[in-house]
């Protein structure tokens, strides 16, 4: 079975799923995941699929995404509902938080320790928010924090 036809989240880009990344598609769909990263091949960039729902428009989050705070990752931190319990997750990295409070406690201390985290959140009062745009030095600055 081939994969149809997906669309990057970043460059907007349409791709196949080919080699491995088809074989994994393939077996999320048998197992109804409603949530998988790919690997596009246009931009290299992570972005999020439905196997359950390919080829539709994924429904607009109900919660903000926001970069990751975790160490050397540039990925999203997203609202994970198909967990029980539901956990803000990245898909990049792995990392999960139990809830926004959690979150935003880890997003503190990545801009108290680097600094340059603090130009992708704007802090409001019910915690904080993703920056747009982010830096344009953001990925090459997070990308030093594997050697701090």
């Amino acid at each position: 079975m081939t994969s149809p036809e997906l669309r990057c989240d970043h460059c907007a880009a349409t791709f196949v799923a080919e080699g491995p990344q088809a074989a994994l598609f393939a077996r999320s769909r048998a197992k109804g995941t409603r949530f998988l990263m790919l690997d596009c091949p246009h931009c290299l960039h992570g972005t999020a699929v439905d196997p359950a729902a390919p080829g539709q428009p994924r429904a607009a989050p109900r919660l903000p995404e926001l970069p990751c705070p975790a160490r050397a990752c540039t990925g999203v931190a997203c609202f994970v509902d198909t967990l029980a319990p539901p956990v803000w997750g990245c898909g990049s990295c792995g990392d999960t938080w139990p809830d926004r409070a959690t979150l935003d406690a880890a997003i503190a201390a990545a801009i108290a320790r680097f600094p340059w985290r603090a130009g992708a959140y704007v802090r409001a009062a019910d915690g904080y928010r993703a920056a747009a745009p982010l830096p344009a030095r953001y990925p090459d600055d997070v990308a030093t924090e594997w050697a701090a």
